[in-house]
């Protein structure tokens, strides 16, 4: 059995010397966990800032030998690493893995009346990141809870309770009113981050890694461990060489937290319908807050990973300006708001629709039949097959279909659409230029007075000249200039009714 106590300055070692002097207990002291990436003027501190963790005596813990994986970020790693967050972690440090038995209800008490207004707002916010990726039902109330806030002891940091069979028993979490002061009280604070990261301790994650108070580099269970993946994590990207991308604090779980958690309690339905990702969206809690806040430049972009759990859902990025790479499909990182990899789309997450702001982005689709809209800048999208529907903004796009029924739409601009086989597309305003790479399409609006070139394979022309090409396969069919090259390969213009249009605006590649 083990009991967990916080201990007082005032009486710590009162307790101590008679308990180990009676023969019943021996102490271990260990380090405050400080909420993840720690800044090092922190480091440290008296008893009072220690958790003192008191076990039967006799027990015979003896010396833990670490172990280093070398790994990337793949599905079985994902859930590796989720496990050690789940076992891994306790088992290190000779603990039962542990959370709460929530039953069919899922709920959990919490009592946040020792906080302020401040600290108030980011528990709250906190519980909702942990309810919309597990079955987790958070309900406040006064007295005895589940969970008991504070922010009178020093520092941040979590402790739990629990039975032989696992069973959490009660938990304490702390955030100091010093933190709050030092850290931030907005959700793009470090602060933010740690309540997210205390929680998770208490409902029963420990740290991607045997480290607890402050961590090294030789401290990595995981090749890939940082924030990136997990918010129960000691590194920022720029503290690990293996990560690529920007340093960010979490305004969500993460890729791996959402994995382990869920093992523990099950997945959450909050977005199981019809979600609208972003700050004209209808998440309706402090996520979509935050993103207002980007917005209006009250708030920076930090990271965050997208878990939604059916439904036909849309990523509306248009609150941020800044060039972006957006990739759709599930497990894949994207750099949003001036981020790099600050975007993780959870495995098995499929976001159909996508709006893009005013940067120059670039976006790689999914196979989710996606609509996808970007903005006014110079913007390159890749489809990825049939049922895509693709729409430029206002700058000189370029678009890449792939083969199927997919519908592509330049926009204003001077466009360069590059179409697989049976697509549709329209150009829009300027001069665009078409390119057939499966020789079977439709171009809805070519306007050759505008500029609009259409460029086809060179196999097609035989080392025909334009006039020969047209003499020999354009044709007239209600009202529609039909290039007819047989087996199948053919381009309808659809409204040119002139096939001599196309001198100097068709060529072969």
């Amino acid at each position: 059995m083990t009991l967990t106590y916080d201990l007082s300055r005032d009486s710590i070692l009162e307790r101590l010397s008679t308990l180990i002097d009676e023969g019943r207990l021996a102490p271990q002291v260990e380090p405050l966990d400080m909420g993840g990436a720690m800044p090092a003027s922190l480091i440290g501190g008296g008893l009072s800032d220690a958790s003192i963790e008191l076990v039967p005596a006799g027990d015979d813990r003896g010396e833990v030998a670490g172990t280093t994986t070398s790994f990337g970020p793949r599905g079985r790693d994902i859930k590796k690493m989720a496990h050690y967050l789940t076992d891994g972690y306790w088992e290190d440090n000779y603990e039962t893995p542990h959370s709460f038995d929530t039953g069919p209800s899922g709920k959990i008490t919490v009592n946040i009346k020792g906080l302020t207004g401040a600290g108030k707002k980011l528990a709250k916010a906190a519980f909702e990141a942990w309810e919309m990726v597990a079955d987790i039902d958070f309900k406040i109330k006064g007295g005895k809870a589940d969970i008991k806030f504070d922010d009178n002891k020093s520092g941040a940091f979590a402790t739990s309770s629990y039975d032989s069979d696992g069973d959490t028993i009660r938990a304490n979490v702390n955030v100091s009113k010093q933190w709050l002061k030092d850290y931030g009280t907005g959700f793009a604070d470090y602060n933010f981050s740690t309540y997210i990261h205390e929680i998770g301790h208490a409902l029963g994650l420990g740290h991607q890694g045997n480290y607890n108070g402050s961590a090294s580099g030789a401290d990595r269970e995981f090749k890939y461990d940082s924030l990136q993946l997990s918010i129960m994590s000691y590194y920022y990207p720029s503290e690990n060489p293996n990560v690529k991308g920007s340093d960010f604090d979490p305004v969500t779980a993460q890729m791996v937290d959402i994995k382990a958690i869920q093992s523990l309690y099950g997945k959450s339905d909050y977005t199981a319908g019809k979600t609208v990702w972003g700050a004209k969206g209808n998440l309706n809690n402090y996520l979509e807050k935050y993103f207002k806040q980007v917005m209006k430049g009250k708030a920076d972009m930090e990271g965050f990973t997208v878990y939604d759990r059916g439904g036909r859902d849309t990523l509306d990025l248009r609150f941020t300006d800044k060039d972006g790479k957006i990739n759709l499909k599930g497990g894949k990182f994207s750099d949003v708001g001036g981020g790099d990899n600050n975007l993780a789309i959870a495995r098995g997450t499929k976001i159909e629709k996508l709006k893009t702001g005013a940067g120059n982005d670039k976006v790689i689709a999914n196979a989710a039949d996606n609509v996808i809209a970007t903005g006014k800048g110079d913007d390159v999208i890749r489809g990825a097959g049939d049922g895509d529907v693709i729409k430029g903004g206002r700058g000189d796009d370029r678009i890449f279909g792939r083969d199927g029924d997919a519908e592509l739409r330049g926009g204003q601009g001077d466009d360069k659409i590059v179409a697989g086989e049976g697509n549709t597309v329209f150009g829009g305003g300027g001069a665009d230029a078409f390119v057939f790479r499966g020789n079977d399409g439709r171009i809805e609006d070519f306007r050759a007075g505008q500029g609009d070139m259409l460029y086809l394979d060179a196999e097609l022309a035989d080392g025909l000249s334009t006039r020969a090409v047209l003499d020999r396969f354009a044709e007239l069919r209600n009202g529609n200039t039909v290039l007819d090259f047989g087996d199948g390969q053919k381009i309808v213009l659809e409204g040119v009714s002139d096939a001599d249009a196309l001198l100097g605006h068709l060529d072969f590649v």
